[in-house]
């Protein structure tokens, strides 16, 4: 096997034999957290796609401290209700809860008005200078604040506020309304951005496929999407997804930041979107190309990088080494949900299995709430053996081809699949 970086304490175990390249480079994203997790500092998005693999984290605290700077501060993102949605995902933390919402809720109060335009849809968060859109009205950010309304619905939800959550639900279902009426654009199937004039951008970006991380497309809109992430004339390509069609003129082979590289965020959003829709095929394919890319990349450079080159197996031409943020985005969350399966859910004490990787592998140290899980796969002849051991008693909700079935598991459980 490739040598591997010992895997910090705090961080999940796993070993999949085959693949050495993807356990060094996942080794290698938590050797960044443990060494420079300080560096993100307050920019909004930085933080918020940090906890995404942050969450894993047995160090809950060091993670949420990235949240918390952020609270407190007058810096924000649309992403901040769905980054403590999900990190309550794993904590199971409700007294936390209880205790942010009042300001998650006030930050999105304010940004709603910062960017709010007559349509009722949003200006764009965080424009791109290298960029050719054309997004006075953008999809991505209006729907950022669709998925935040969202969220902010469940948080007041599980903290008790009836009212305030049926509040947030009615935004979610304006918004997600509006972008279906004034983006989405049946000729090409896909969503765009909208012009200073109320006329839709024919630029498709992986703005465009924002709306399926908040479910806003129905299932019809979603295979017309998925048929342009399959397509290698615009998405498919070396390392799926570039930001930009490839059937644009200025699109980079290279990357060039806004004009056609991979960025590890979007991929995470567009791969837990297909899976959203049962899109599973294409969601599973992609992850692998994504992981498998990044991997080869950190072997050559040692570094998990701000973003890829869609047409070589190299950074991105204009990317940050090194850059924490995003490190283990594609090497610890996708690696762990998309290509192994498994989904926490700390508040319902149950960890979600979809067991479709037919590899042997192990992971230890899973926490879910004040749990640990173990998971090991063997091949068994024609079949796969799995045994789940708990340190205190789970749920697991098997997702099976046959259907779902949930199993309390007190110490261990095993079957087949």
């Amino acid at each position: 096997m490739t040598n591997r970086t010992a895997t910090p304490a705090d961080a999940p175990l796993i070993d999949i034999p085959r693949h050495p390249l993807w356990m060094m480079a996942y080794d290698g994203a938590w050797s960044l957290w443990d060494r420079q997790a300080e560096r993100i500092g307050t920019y909004g998005f930085h933080a918020c796609a940090f906890v995404l693999y942050a969450r894993y984290s047995r160090d809950r605290p060091r993670a949420a401290g990235v949240l918390d700077t952020l609270l407190a501060t007058e810096h924000t993102s649309p992403l901040l209700p769905w980054a403590e949605w999900l990190f309550y995902q794993h904590s199971g933390d409700r007294d936390r809860l209880a205790r942010v919402y009042p300001r998650l809720a006030a930050k999105h109060a304010r940004l709603s008005e910062q960017l709010r335009q007559p349509s009722g849809l949003f200006g764009n968060w965080a424009p791109d200078a290298t960029s050719p859109r054309e997004c006075d009205e953008a999809v991505d950010t209006s729907t950022q604040m669709t998925l935040a309304a969202g969220c902010l619905s469940a948080i007041a939800r599980a903290v008790g506020q009836d009212s305030a959550a049926e509040a947030h639900a009615a935004e979610q279902q304006t918004l997600a309304g509006l972008i279906n009426r004034l983006c989405w654009d049946g000729e090409t199937g896909f969503y765009l951005d909208r012009r200073a004039d109320g006329s839709r951008s024919s630029i498709k970006t992986t703005a465009g496929l924002w709306p399926l991380i908040a479910r806003v497309p129905d299932a019809e809109q979603a295979r017309r999407i998925a048929a342009h992430l399959s397509d290698p004339d615009e998405f498919w390509r070396v390392h799926a997804f570039p930001c930009l069609s490839a059937d644009h003129p200025r699109y980079a082979e290279r990357g060039a930041s806004g004009r056609g590289s991979v960025w590890p965020l979007d991929n995470y959003v567009i791969l837990r979107g297909l899976e959203r829709y049962g899109l599973s095929d294409l969601a599973i394919r992609a992850a692998d190309n994504h992981v498998t890319t990044i991997s080869h990349v950190f072997k050559e450079t040692r570094s998990h990088w701000e973003n890829y080159m869609p047409d070589y197996i190299e950074p991105g031409s204009i990317a940050q080494p090194d850059f924490v943020p995003t490190a283990g985005i594609g090497s610890v969350a996708t690696l762990i949900e998309t290509v192994l399966g498994l989904e926490v859910d700390a508040p319902a004490r149950t960890l979600h299995w979809t067991p479709r990787f037919r590899e042997a592998h192990t992971i230890e140290r899973l926490r879910i709430a004040d749990a640990e899980v173990n998971l090991a796969v063997s091949p068994a002849g024609d079949a796969f053996e799995a045994t789940l051991s708990v340190s205190a008693p789970l749920t697991l909700a098997l997702r099976l081809p046959d259907g779902t079935r949930s199993v309390g598991v007190d110490r261990e459980y095993r079957f087949r699949y």
